[in-house]
Formats: structure tokens, sequence, C-alpha cells
């Protein structure tokens, strides 16, 4: 008797013992945590989202810098050069209403532009970033012609510098007055290094408006296209960039030819003094 007493009481605990375990896991099982794949899924695709590369985002438009490069650039720079209009970088210490003011006397050449464009302008020119964003915008601004237009090619600019090849609406070669290496006209400027004053987007947009003195005239009547543009200030970039290439290799030649000719004055001098002290010992 006592020995079925003892087993119904081991088969009582052990039924109850595993209606516990069951409860508690499923207990548990509500506090489990999700699944691991799911987990890197979900946090990859918002890492993709809020980490994507810079060239995948959207670049913010600089509404101030496009203006300038846009529209003021092609004759007043920032960088110690000036154009045909004077060098801006000493009207950041100006105070900002007589900024504005010459902002504003510049409608007369660039046409109208409103109160916020004007406030913009002053404070562009204000920011001791300024010529940071100049250049964020100008890069900008290519990749979104490159985009649009045809990529800017030498040949092409070449052909229409030297009217190889006729401008679109008719309008008159760049050398009529311009020259490159020494060769073309004189009443204008020349534009053999042109690209030390302004980086590839100000030179089109200057080429572009043509809003120059002389030019201004003409290419009022025969404008010259943005793509044409870009194809001019393509061949002057690079004309520029191989002659500051062989100036610089012109400046090493001479600084070599200076440096021996000195050393070699300096060893005549050497063997004039030692022939001198061998007679005198004699």
């Amino acid at each position: 008797m006592g020995l079925i007493i003892k087993t119904l009481v081991l088969i009582i605990a052990f039924l109850c013992g595993a209606t516990g375990r069951s409860q508690t896991n499923s207990a548990l099982g509500e506090l489990q945590p999700p699944d691991r794949g799911k987990i890197t899924e979900q946090n990859s695709k918002q890492s993709s989202v809020a980490f994507q590369p810079e060239s995948q985002q959207a670049k913010q438009e600089d509404a101030a810098a496009r203006r300038f490069v846009m529209t003021c650039s092609g004759c007043h720079s920032l960088s110690g050069v000036r154009l045909t209009g004077p060098e801006l970088s000493h009207v950041a210490t100006w105070p900002t209403d007589q900024l504005k003011q010459a902002i504003s006397r510049m409608q007369d050449r660039v046409g109208p532009l409103t109160g916020e464009e004007i406030d913009a302008l002053a404070s562009l020119l204000h920011d001791p970033k300024v010529r940071e964003r100049l250049k964020a915008e100008e890069s900008r601004i290519q990749e979104q012609l490159m985009a649009k237009l045809e990529p800017a090619n030498y040949a092409i600019g070449r052909d229409l510098f030297y009217g190889k090849r006729g401008l679109k609406n008719g309008g008159l070669a760049c050398i009529s007055c311009h020259k490159v290496n020494g060769v073309g006209g004189n009443l204008g400027p020349d534009l053999s290094l042109v690209i030390n004053k302004m980086a590839e987007p100000a030179l089109a947009s200057a080429i572009e408006k043509s809003s120059f003195l002389i030019m201004g005239p003409h290419y009022k009547l025969h404008p010259i296209e943005l793509q044409e543009a870009l194809h001019i200030a393509r061949y002057l970039a690079e004309e520029g960039a191989r002659a500051n290439v062989s100036i610089t290799a012109g400046s090493f030649t001479n600084s070599g030819v200076i440096i021996g000719a000195a050393a070699y004055g300096l060893i005549v001098v050497y063997l004039m003094r030692a022939k001198r002290n061998r007679n005198k010992r004699i």
C-alpha cells in the first residue's frame, strides 16, 4: 500500500513539473528576441538610407553661389586676379548696406535682381568660406551641364575658336579679337592663360554671355550657344594647362643654367686662388 501511494505521488509530481515547464517555455517564448536575420535586413535597409555615399545623394544647390558663378564670375574674381571688373576680396570688410548698394548698381549690366538675391549675394561675399562655396557650386554646375549636354570637346572648341567650324548663330570666331599661343587678333586680351584667372565653368559662362564692352553688341545679335561655350572653354583650359607646364619647364631650365654658371664661376675662382697660393710658396 505504501509503495502504491509513493508511486502515485511521483506520477503526480512528474505531471505537475511537465505542465510547469510547458507554461514557462510558452511565457519565455513571448520574450524571445526577433530573428537575427530580420534585424540585420532591417538595419541594412535603414543604413542604406541614412548612410548613402555622397555621390548618390542629391547635392543641395547653393543659390547665392550659383548666381555669382553664372552672373558675376565672368567679370569679377575672388582669387586676387583682376578681370574686366574689380577683384572682390576686399568687399568682405564693407558694411552690409554699402555692399548691397554696390550689388544693386550692377543691375544695369546683369539685369534685374530681387531684394532676396541682393541680400544673398551680400551674405555670400561676407562669408569667410565664400571661395569654398563657389568652388563647390562650380563643380555642381559642371556636373549638371555634363548630364544635359554633350561632353566638352577640345577639338571642336579649337575649331570654333579659329573659325574652322562656324558658330550656330553666325557670330564672329574668337580669333577675330583674341589670340592663343601667339596666333590671333589683338583687339581683345590674350587668352592663352585665361584658365589661371577663372575656372572652366565660369569661363564657359563668360563666353556664353559675352557681355564685355566690345563683344556685347555683336553677340547680343548672334549669341553663343552654351554647348559651343563649353567646347571653347575646354579648348582654352587645356591650352592653358599646356602653357603652364611649358612655363614651369622653362623656369627649371633657366634655373639650371644660372646654377651651372654660378658653379663654374666658383670653380674658376677656386683654381685661381689655389694657383696664386702655390706661386707664393715658391
